[in-house]
């Protein structure tokens, strides 16, 4: 069963285009099938924007707790609120951060929200005292669960 038009190394340089197995004629793309194939793709994805525009940061915190030997322990706190019409699994990360907003360690973990639900996240770490003593700042990120998993949202705030 020949599939191709021609082999792509053949001295004859016809057009390398797969064959219809029912016809033997060259397969064309149908413009409007692709056009319509666009604009479903495109509308997909932007009701995926729209319904997790609804998920969003509330009231977030950070907080140097103790030092302990030679390690810095924190505590972050987080409300998720959850708009959409459906459940939504998040990862909530606190990025810490030093003078040129590079990144020195990063902190998160995950909830599920029920559709209409707000929740409040805790977590507790630590790090190596040497590291700690160069945050000057720290960000929050928000990042849903599959399908969403293209968004993302930032929150900067400057460390207490």
């Amino acid at each position: 069963m020949k599939i191709f038009h021609s082999d792509p190394r053949s001295p004859s340089r016809k057009p390398y285009r797969p064959l219809n197995p029912a016809s033997g004629r060259p397969v064309r793309a149908s413009t409007p099938w692709v056009i319509a194939q666009v604009v479903a793709f495109a509308l997909a994805l932007a009701g995926t924007a729209f319904a997790v525009a609804d998920l969003r940061l509330g009231e977030h915190g950070f907080d140097w707790t103790t030092v302990e030997q030679d390690r810095a322990h924190f505590r972050w706190t987080a409300e998720v609120i959850n708009d959409t019409t459906q459940d939504v699994e998040v990862e909530v990360t606190v990025d810490l951060l030093d003078d040129d907003d590079a990144v020195i360690a990063s902190d998160s973990t995950s909830a599920t929200l029920a559709a209409g639900q707000r929740a409040r996240v805790e977590h507790d770490g630590s790090l190596p005292f040497d590291r700690a003593a160069d945050v000057v700042s720290f960000r929050f990120r928000l990042d849903p669960g599959p399908p969403n998993r293209g968004f993302r949202k930032e929150f900067v705030r400057t460390a207490n």
